[in-house]
């Protein structure tokens, strides 16, 4: 059984990484290595997500709404210096819970737990906006 919670950080967010990671290693020339210290992984982890080992739900995320844009501000910003932490984390945390509430992430749970499909499970769409 997997929590919305675990969809978001076992999926959408390695995705979000992978997007970060390749956009300031191909557009701005960090390193693998200075872009897994920027993003709090390891090289290794970079490696993983520039061949498409990790991420590997990047077909199906990588096309939501502002998904690739963050990603693109989010590296524009961490190229500078210019990172404001906690407006990133509640961006981030305000997409998380658009996906909620538009049931993308429903979709992606009920393809990982189909029963919820036959429950008419709603507990996404109810959720509160992060303040």
């Amino acid at each position: 059984m997997k929590f919305p919670c675990e969809i978001v950080t076992r999926q959408m967010l390695p995705v979000l990484r992978a997007l970060i990671a390749k956009e300031l290693i191909n557009k701005y020339g960090f390193t693998q290595t200075q872009a897994a210290v920027l993003l709090g992984v390891s090289q290794a982890a970079i490696n993983y997500y520039l061949d498409s080992k990790r991420g590997r739900y990047m077909k199906t995320i990588r096309g939501i709404k502002n998904l690739n844009k963050m990603a693109k501000d989010i590296a524009k910003h961490l190229s500078k210096g210019e990172i404001n932490y906690p407006e990133m984390f509640k961006s981030i945390c305000d997409l998380c819970m658009s996906l909620r509430k538009n049931g993308i992430i429903c979709k992606i749970h009920e393809k990982d737990l189909p029963t919820l499909k036959t429950q008419s499970c709603r507990i996404c769409s109810v959720m509160k906006k992060v303040q």
